[in-house]
């Protein structure tokens, strides 16, 4: 296995079979978690998953604020 393909494991690898529940905003609790203040005017999308996790995206690994995701859907290729 490659460092990556572990890295990959260690990080989001309890996802694997997890299945998604909810899709909703970030609450206020999540946010300040991540020092981000949420806004009106730039959600904070948050994935929420049947084992307890969540999944939320940041513009960089240093978390410096809420991130964008592009869905790709099967029409899509």
């Amino acid at each position: 296995m490659s460092d990556l393909s572990k890295y990959l494991e260690k990080e989001w690898g309890s996802l694997v079979g997890a299945t998604l529940i909810k899709v909703r905003n970030a609450t206020a609790e999540e946010a300040e978690e991540l020092g981000w203040e949420v806004s009106a005017h730039e959600p904070i999308p948050f994935l929420e998953f049947d084992n307890g996790e969540g999944l939320c995206l940041s513009q960089d690994p240093e978390g410096n604020g809420p991130g964008f995701a592009f869905l790709f859907t099967k029409e899509q290729g």
